[in-house]
């Protein structure tokens, strides 16, 4: 449904409401052609029913002159109003329609359109003053229209002001509208979402440089959810600040200066930046259904800086002549520049310099795979290179070749870690590449680099398979009475935790009575690096589950242990139901004769061969090692306020900040020495609480003031009903 059939629909229902006044929806015509010439907004000449526009009007500005010099002025002093505004709704105009802001202020209920008729050519051009949508409904189509009609021609030139937005901006709308908007100042605030590129075929772009934009929600160039428009954007200057980014098919981001920043984790998968050409692909368009990271897309070339692939040499000495000859990069960190959020911004570097480093710099989560073998690309004129690798950064940044630190001078451009620096979880690491020219006389010293180890360690995260491409039971062998698929939030995301999980069918009613799936690992895993402890499993059932004896089998070629799960009831769930978490102590499994350094598979089995079995349906995911770890389903250690298991200086601190707080009842006892002090609070009434001790009754205690109603208040004593309890203060 269109907005536009949306308002007529409100309009009937709100005059069939018996006995209220209702508003008339009124459009009033901006006709300058027969008013005062001076183009003022509030200038009632300048409008076909002979006044300035007020809330409930729906302003519509067609123009089929040859002056480009038309259409609304909004200055100093002016207070426009009305409920929408058009710029085009009737005929097209041949030439811009033009709409000026230079101050003032303009409140819109609903929405603008610049470019609401198909054909047409409209603007709107902003250097000042305050624009605000405070809108009517949920926020889901009120806005700012750049581009809305078929093939319209929009276009925003802003360079000052602010506008405030209950809901969206949309660049390009209705296929095939063309949207431009050019920000060099101001700012822009929208409570849901930004849009560069709304719906397929549409073509848009945003450049920006300077200024200040904040999307609450989204900000998003080529719509993900319908395959969406040709969205481009042009980040050179400014502040970008989103809840959440992503990118359509088609869409393009380039970026030369200003910044970028996400309240989501873009260097991950399912930070909400996906493609969905190249990455996991429903048949459904879903944005839980797709997985990507700023990564991907930097080297498909769908985000390039300075107009070159990130890493290349900036050639564009017209439009970047300060950066040409530099090497252009995309800088990106998570948790670092801004706490809890991803920045994303464009660098130039002296092309000599090692760069590209993997795992990229400030990247957390590292594996054992990527820790392996770490890599960089070599600058222009390397030749060699300088290795230094360590746990403390300092140490790493004033290394030299007699540090211990040094690793060594090589030509190849990877490098693996030796046993001074094993793998260790949640730890830090830093490294630098120092490059040196073929005569070994010139270095380019390079900066510091780290990442973070993962706090555990990546069993199985079902997140490879495809529906089509990959299939899951190719590399789960199933066995018995099993049947294993994939499992994606599309189809039902109450069984998956994460991004997807491997929905296991078990069916024991039949010979041989069980059900068991297989992953052979190859090469085996050594499930003893970084320190690990435990195997952690995740698993949701069904509400028609029968109960079964569930199984996990570990073998490493040689020797296996079966660890059983302790409560089959846990298979039965409602689909609302929380994952349960299996923890197995793989001491146990060592203990069972398993080589743990030497894991070539697992099993997940159900029943126990025995005929009478049932069936069901149960959902795996996100089989993981862990170091030592928190049982939430055994009792904590006393004095364990903050659930970490032990009790330690961070529990002391929890309690003092709560100290006294609160109050309590105490049972009173005499003591069981003479002590100096001792108040009993016997006295009855008073406050004044007499020194029973050896020090006598000059340490007596004074209490409060007078109390109020309550007979027990604590600045007060009593013998009714406290005469047996002395309140804790």
């Amino acid at each position: 449904m269109s907005k536009k059939l949306y308002f007529l629909v409100s309009l009937v229902l709100v005059f069939c409401l018996p006995g209220i006044v209702s508003a008339q929806w009124v459009n009033i015509e901006w006709d300058n052609d027969h008013g005062a010439g001076d183009r003022l907004w509030d200038t009632a000449a300048n409008w076909d029913l002979g006044r300035a526009p007020l809330l409930g009007d729906n302003v519509v500005v067609d123009t089929t002159y040859t002056d480009i010099n038309n259409g609304p002025i909004i200055q100093d002093g002016i207070n426009a109003e009305c409920d929408w505004l058009e710029m085009g709704y009737n005929v097209p105009s041949p030439n811009e329609a033009v709409l000026t802001m230079t101050g003032g202020t303009l409140t819109v209920s609903e929405w603008i359109d610049i470019g609401g008729y198909q054909s047409g050519y409209y603007r709107f051009d902003m250097n000042g003053g305050t624009i605000t949508v405070p809108g009517r409904g949920d926020g889901s189509w009120e806005g700012l229209y750049i581009g809305y009609a078929a093939d319209s021609h929009g276009v925003m030139n802003m360079s000052g002001g602010d506008i405030d937005i209950f809901g969206w901006v949309w660049l390009g709308w209705q296929d095939p509208s063309h949207a431009v908007m050019n920000m060099t100042g101001g700012t822009v605030h929208t409570s849901v979402g930004f849009e560069i590129g709304s719906h397929e075929a549409t073509e848009a772009v945003f450049n920006m440089a300077g200024g200040a934009v904040t999307a609450d929600e989204w900000f998003s160039v080529g719509v993900w959810h319908d395959l969406g428009g040709n969205g481009r954007l042009n980040l050179y200057g400014g502040n970008i600040h989103c809840g959440n980014f992503s990118m359509g098919p088609v869409s393009h981001v380039d970026i030369s200066g200003g910044v970028l920043t996400c309240d989501t984790d873009l260097t991950v998968p399912n930070g909400w930046l996906f493609d969905p050409l190249n990455d996991t692909i429903s048949t459904v368009f879903d944005e839980t259904a797709y997985t990507g990271t700023l990564g991907t897309m930097v080297e498909r070339g769908r985000i390039t800086v300075y107009d070159v692939n990130s890493g290349d040499i900036i050639t564009d000495d017209v439009n970047f002549p300060a950066e040409a000859g530099l090497r252009a990069l995309l800088k990106i960190d998570y948790d670092k520049t801004n706490p809890g959020k991803t920045t994303v911004s464009a660098a130039a570097m002296d092309p000599n310099l090692a760069y590209n480093p993997t795992p990229f710099d400030m990247a957390r989560g590292v594996q054992p795979s990527e820790f392996n073998t770490i890599s960089w690309s070599a600058g222009t004129n390397a030749v060699y290179h300088d290795v230094y690798f360590g746990t403390d950064e300092t140490a790493v940044a004033n290394a030299d070749t007699l540090s211990d630190e040094y690793k060594g001078r090589q030509t190849g451009t990877n490098y693996t870690p030796d046993s001074n620096y094993p793998y260790v979880l949640n730890a830090d690491y830093f490294w630098r590449i120092d490059e040196v020219n073929a005569s070994g006389g010139v270095e380019w010293p390079g900066s510091v680099w780290n990442f973070t180890a993962a706090d555990h360690i990546i069993v199985e995260d079902f997140d490879s398979y495809g529906l089509y491409i990959n299939p899951i039971d190719d590399t789960w062998q199933e066995g018995g009475r099993a049947s294993v698929t994939l499992q994606t939030a599309v189809a039902d995301a109450n069984y998956v935790r994460n991004n997807q999980s491997m929905k296991y069918f078990y069916r024991n009613n039949f010979n041989p009575y069980y059900s068991e799936a297989t992953r052979i690992f190859s090469p085996s895993m050594d499930w003893t690096l970084g320190g690990t402890k435990a195997l952690v499993l995740w698993f949701h059932g069904e509400p028609d589950n029968a109960t079964e004896r569930m199984y996990l089998r570990v073998t490493d070629g040689s020797n296996e242990a079966t660890m059983i799960y302790d409560d089959s009831n846990d298979l039965i769930q409602e689909p609302e139901d929380a994952w349960h978490e299996w923890n197995i102590d793989l001491s146990e499994l060592s203990a069972g004769g398993v080589d743990l350094n030497n894991v070539s598979g697992i099993t997940i089995g159900f029943g126990d061969g025995v005929p009478g079995g049932g069936t069901g349906y149960v959902y795996f995911e996100d089989i993981r090692l862990y170091p030592t770890r928190c049982r939430w389903d055994i009792s904590l250690p006393y004095g364990d306020f903050d659930g970490d298991c032990d009790t330690d200086g961070y529990d002391m601190g929890i309690m003092a900040q709560t100290w006294l707080m609160s109050d309590g009842w105490i049972f009173s006892a005499p003591p069981t020495y003479d002590p100096d002090i001792w108040l009993k609070f016997d006295e009855g009434t008073g406050q004044v609480a007499v020194n029973s001790g050896l020090m006598g009754t000059d340490y007596n205690g004074q209490l409060g003031q007078t109390p109020a109603a309550d007979p027990c208040d604590p600045t007060w004593i009593t013998n009714d009903p406290c005469s047996e309890r002395a309140r804790c203060l």
